[in-house]
């Protein structure tokens, strides 16, 4: 198909697109991120919950989303849905929550409760 002199060349059939596995860069950038969620005094959360030094926080963040992800890909081997949307929503839901806990915890040890 022609148009204004620019040539468009459509692909014909459905696309597929493959959310899950996550690469291996993007789950670094994830553990980056968390490290900086849990180091920082940036948000709400830590400025309740408090911090942790980059090395520790490194180290949670690592471990927390090694577990996510074992938690999300353990569900897509199970029940596949396909492109892995799921999995992915499943994954960041895990590591919301994982974030969550590990804050709350640290406010509970600084309380002395």
């Amino acid at each position: 198909m022609a148009m204004d002199g620019v040539e468009w060349n459509f692909l014909k059939g459905p696309i597929s697109i493959k959310l899950w596995p996550l690469s291996q860069n993007t789950r670094d950038e994830i553990v980056k991120r968390i490290t900086k969620h849990l180091s920082t005094n940036k948000s709400i959360f830590t400025q309740n919950f408090g911090t942790l030094d980059m090395e520790e926080a490194m180290k949670k963040a690592k471990g927390i989303e090694d577990a996510s992800f074992a938690i999300a890909s353990l569900h897509h081997e199970t029940q596949p849905d396909g492109d892995g949307s799921y999995a992915v929503k499943l994954y960041a839901k895990q590591c919301s929550k994982l974030e969550l806990e590990l804050l709350t915890t640290l406010s509970c040890k600084s309380s002395n409760w």
